[in-house]
């Protein structure tokens, strides 16, 4: 999955906060999928960027922009689940079959990010 590392690198995710990547997607898990399938996980924390001067919304619309110009389709946003101090956004690729999640909140880690590819079937 190397959007997740294309993701990142964005300039608009760097504006976000200074991430490190604690799961890179190069095994397959099948803890969600039904037997004989498997799915692999992207994952990476980091903290806010400007500390003190950026909110979990805004933090989240930079990473979300950064997915919308690599062409995923945004499925929830912070309009979907209005807190001050968490944003969720939720965006897909479906020629891909990923998926990210983005969480971002006051306590830190501040932004959590979270890809993941739909079930499939690994090549024999």
């Amino acid at each position: 999955m190397s959007d997740g590392q294309e993701l990142l690198t964005s300039a608009l995710t760097q504006r976000a906060g200074v991430f490190r990547v604690t799961e890179k997607a190069e095994k397959d898990s099948d803890s969600a999928c039904v037997p004989g399938s498997k799915q692999r996980f992207f994952r990476a924390q980091g903290n806010f960027q400007r500390p003190g001067s950026q909110s979990p919304g805004t933090a989240a619309g930079l990473v979300r922009s950064a997915l919308l110009v690599m062409n995923y389709d945004q499925l929830v946003d912070d309009l979907d689940f209005r807190d001050e101090d968490l944003s969720v956004v939720v965006l897909h690729k479906p020629e891909s079959a990923v998926t990210f999640m983005v969480a971002t909140r006051n306590t830190e880690p501040n932004i959590l990010i979270v890809g993941k590819t739909d079930c499939f079937k690994p090549e024999e």
